[in-house]
């Protein structure tokens, strides 16, 4: 049986300004990191873990739950730009100044609104 980098990856709490964010981070710190922004109702659980070990081996790789869906506590948004609005609101709490987005599925379009 494989072991995953994010079968040992503690779950982390970050407070931002509505909500209580849950996230997970993997590879190696410093640079710029990769943000990865979930699909409709998807979660810090839905990923692959085979494809997350191959971007955290390069990356350092961040993935969390936007606000209200999975584990954050919060109202869920109703709209893209709401759910871009919970990235962002996640990514200034971490208080990183500059990251790299990758959504997938409704995570692209949430990433092409938080990068407008």
């Amino acid at each position: 049986m494989s072991t995953y980098l994010t079968d040992k990856a503690e779950d982390l709490t970050e407070e931002g300004a509505s909500a209580t964010f849950t996230y997970r981070r993997i590879g190696p710190p410093g640079g710029v990191p990769l943000v990865l922004v979930s699909g409709f109702r998807g979660t810090i659980d839905w990923w692959d873990p085979e494809f997350l070990d191959l971007l955290a081996a390069d990356h350092d790789v961040i993935l969390f739950d936007n606000v209200g869906i999975g584990y954050p506590t919060g109202e869920a948004r109703e709209s893209i730009e709401g759910f871009a609005d919970g990235a962002i609101e996640f990514i200034e709490a971490l208080g990183l100044t500059q990251v790299d987005l990758l959504g997938w599925s409704m995570g692209g379009f949430v990433t092409q609104h938080s990068a407008s």
